[in-house]
C-alpha cells in the first residue's frame, strides 16, 4: 500500500519539531579505544497516537519512559534499525527543513557501513571518516 505524501510531510514535520537523530554508541569499545557508532531515530511525546503513527508509517517501537510524579506519561519511539533509518530519512527528508542537515549526515554515514566480511576491523580512513560525521552531527544539533 503506498503512503500518502501527505503522511511523509506530517511526519517530517513532527521529526523536525520533536525528533531526535543521532548516532549512539554500540555497546562496548575495542582494545584500540575506538566507539563503533549506529543511527537512531527517537521521538519523545505525551500523545501515544502521534507516536503509533509514525510506527505504522515507519516501523521502530515504542517504549513508555519511567513517569515522573504529578507528570503525563511519556512515550519513545526509536527507529534502530540501520535499514529502517536509512528508509524512513528517505521518505522524509524530502520535506525536512530543521533537521535536514542531520538527517544528511546520517545517510552518509550510513553509506559508510557496507557489510563488512568475518567482522574486519575499521581502520585508516573509513574510520576518520566516520568520526568526522559523528563529530559534524554533534556541532549540528548544538545549533
Amino acid at each position: 500500500m503506498r503512503v500518502p505524501e501527505t503522511e511523509h510531510a506530517w511526519a517530517a514535520g513532527f521529526i523536525d519539531g520533536e525528533g531526535y537523530l543521532a548516532l549512539v554508541k554500540v555497546h562496548g569499545r575495542r582494545s584500540d579505544g575506538y566507539q563503533n557508532r549506529k543511527p537512531r531515530i527517537e521521538v519523545c511525546q505525551s500523545e501515544l497516537r502521534s507516536l503509533q503513527r509514525l510506527r505504522r508509517l515507519y516501523d521502530g517501537y515504542i517504549l513508555r519512559l519511567v513517569q515522573r510524579p504529578n507528570r503525563k506519561p511519556v512515550w519513545r519511539w526509536e527507529v534502530t534499525n540501520t535499514a529502517q533509518v536509512r528508509n524512513t530519512i528517505l521518505q522524509v527528508m524530502p520535506y525536512m527543513t530543521v533537521k535536514r542537515r542531520q538527517a544528511a549526515l546520517l545517510l552518509k554515514f550510513i553509506c559508510l557501513m557496507q557489510p563488512r566480511s568475518g567482522g574486519r576491523r575499521i581502520e585508516g580512513a573509513e574510520r576518520r571518516r566516520r568520526e568526522a560525521l559523528h563529530r559534524k552531527l554533534c556541532v549540528e544539533r548544538a545549533r
